[in-house]
């Protein structure tokens, strides 16, 4: 009974309230509405005594005027402008008042870009984001040397591309850097196009650095400013003998002589390792580099000792790869193709992207697309020896045509390019242009030099190790 009684106040209470908002509300609304009425009657009555007394419109001047400042006229794009990756650039046109009697106004040039190359951009994308008409590019491409046209056809992230127009809007030069001393320059002369590749005159320097480990060689060797692959190629020469890596302990010394590429005032690129000195505790371990008449290259010790003892001088697999996926053969069904043919050669199943090293010290003869091999590196092993890379993804930024690799220097990385059904390297090893099976053929091994090479090494070596320890006596003086 409680409850019911309870029950009953409250729906007493709220219907109350509810005629009490009914009548708050009824009251708005009655406002609201004389308001409005006012606000008619002010405007209708009282609006044209005030207009009558302000001063009347000018019959020339019906409304306001606001001149805005015209755009700035446009400037020629110099050499010195850079045009950022995936920028959306177009020449600015002038800006003309409409006339019937008056000419279409010029093309604005001439211009100049610059354009650092992103990842999967191609040529016709960069004018297209450029704003350029590439229609004629294709007819540039066809006349040039297949080089060339190979070149530009397979840019490089990070590759600075400077594109020129003439005062008509028509391509005239294209100028490509392929590395911070070599550029293609293409440019259009009368009805003929033109290309070279203009190389900055370098200078090969030698440079001698010591560190101390204190408390890690990496650390010791930056603070030093010796470059990481010299200190990496440093601990690689005297891994047959000794992991230097895991004895080196605070206080040993580290020397190095390397060369070093100049171009004007500044280094453009790291050379090989001439010479080096390792003090680990209470020994002393010493290399030199040296090339025999025959042309082959290794690290030997001071007495004319080679450091690697019976090492090929060819590697039979320039990859870590998953496995053999198909091998030699003069006879192998093609998955592609469908139908048999010859296999010159071993394909290595590796994941996509894994580096790929060179066999041996060579001479890089083709780099670019070459038919089902996809990007394909060949590379000259002194007179007898040539190998084969092919499938690649990419090559590696050190490596050019008619340029000079080392054994186990990084050349490129493994794709699925041409003819292929998954990433793997396809690898081939010809001796005296005859292909052989690279797991199984004779590979020459790095000799011990004679008595007449020796004594050729000795001469050679002197100046190299005199310099090594200038070095680390000056590095003993100032530590003292």
């Amino acid at each position: 009974m409680r409850d019911y009684k309870f029950h009953v106040r409250r729906n007493l209470l709220s219907s109350k309230d509810r005629r009490r908002r009914g009548l708050g509300l009824r009251l708005g609304l009655l406002a609201l509405a004389l308001g409005g009425l006012y606000a008619v009657l002010h405007f209708t009555l009282l609006a044209p005594a005030s207009h009558s007394s302000a001063a009347p419109a000018s019959p020339t001047a019906p409304h306001e005027v606001i001149e805005l400042p015209l755009p700035p006229e446009p400037r020629p794009r110099s050499g010195n402008d850079t045009v950022p990756g995936n920028a959306s650039v177009s020449p600015t046109p002038v800006l003309a008042t409409p006339s019937s009697d008056r000419e279409p106004a010029p093309f604005p040039g001439p211009f100049v870009f610059v354009y650092e190359v992103q990842p999967g951009d191609t040529l016709s994308d960069i004018f297209q984001t450029l704003g350029i008409d590439g229609r004629e590019l294709p007819r540039w491409l066809a006349r040039l040397a297949p080089e060339h046209a190979q070149r530009l056809e397979h840019l490089r992230t990070g590759e600075r591309l400077t594109i020129a127009l003439d005062e008509t809007g028509q391509l005239d030069t294209l100028q490509l850097s392929l590395d911070a001393v070599r550029t293609l320059h293409a440019r259009r002369e009368a009805n003929r196009l033109i290309a070279q590749v203009d190389a900055l005159p370098t200078e090969q320097r030698q440079r001698c650095l010591s560190a101390v480990i204190n408390p890690s060689l990496r650390a010791a060797t930056r603070a030093a400013g010796i470059p990481d692959a010299i200190a990496n190629r440093a601990l690689a020469v005297f891994r047959p003998q000794v992991d230097l890596a895991r004895t080196l302990r605070t206080g040993d010394r580290l020397t190095v002589l390397f060369e070093q590429t100049w171009v004007q005032d500044r280094v453009v690129a790291t050379g090989d390792l001439l010479a080096v000195a390792i003090v680990n505790g209470k020994r002393r371990y010493s290399a030199v580099r040296y090339t025999d008449r025959d042309g082959k290259t290794a690290y030997y010790t001071p007495d004319a000792e080679p450091l690697a003892r019976r090492q090929l001088a060819l590697l039979r697999a320039p990859l870590v790869y998953t496995r053999v996926s198909s091998g030699f053969s003069t006879r192998r069904w093609h998955p592609i193709l469908r139908y048999s043919r010859p296999h010159y050669g071993v394909d290595f199943a590796a994941p996509a992207g894994r580096a790929v090293v060179a066999s041996g010290d060579g001479t890089v003869v083709f780099q670019g697309r070459k038919d089902g091999y996809g990007n394909a590196l060949i590379i000259r092993h002194g007179k007898r020896y040539q190998t084969v890379y092919g499938h690649l993804s990419r090559f590696a930024r050190e490596v050019r045509f008619n340029g000079t690799v080392k054994r186990g220097q990084v050349i490129g990385y493994v794709g699925a390019t041409g003819l292929a059904t998954g990433p793997h390297l396809h690898y081939e090893l010809h001796v005296d242009n005859r292909p052989v099976d690279p797991l199984t053929a004779d590979l020459p091994f790095i000799e011990p030099l004679d008595e007449g090479e020796k004594a050729r090494f000795k001469r050679s070596i002197k100046p190299l190790l005199a310099e090594l320890r200038r070095q680390d006596e000056a590095l003993l003086a100032a530590t003292r």
